[in-house]
């Protein structure tokens, strides 16, 4: 009941729409998004697709991190680094049609063991 109170003596009835109204937005912010990253490189598929899931090649460009998969669809595929017990990111790749195309899973935690 005081809670009501305080409400009703604070908060006139055009806040309270406004107050409703950036719940309304937090909500709709904070809920989950589904991201989608496009890069443009002036490539050949065929080399495009070798620099991505080449163990090699990708650590060269991501810091020492390898990548493992047999790169089939359904199948898992790891982000590992030296420094790193247990891996960085682990998912699943969800269609896999070299060389044109590489659908995967990202994990919503990564390892912070890096960080330690």
């Amino acid at each position: 009941m005081p809670i009501r109170l305080i409400h009703d003596r604070w908060v006139s009835t055009y806040t309270e729409l406004w107050a409703a109204g950036l719940v309304d937005l937090k909500r709709g912010l904070e809920t989950s998004v589904e991201k989608v990253f496009e890069i443009y490189i002036r490539t050949t598929p065929q080399r495009l697709w070798q620099a991505i899931t080449d163990p090699a090649t990708r650590a060269r460009f991501q810091f020492g991190a390898t990548v493992e998969s047999d790169w089939a669809t359904g199948s898992a595929y790891r982000v590992t680094h030296d420094g790193v017990p247990g891996g960085l990111i682990e998912g699943e790749n969800l269609e896999v049609d070299p060389p044109r195309r590489l659908v995967q899973t990202t994990p919503t935690r990564i390892s912070t063991a890096a960080g330690r």
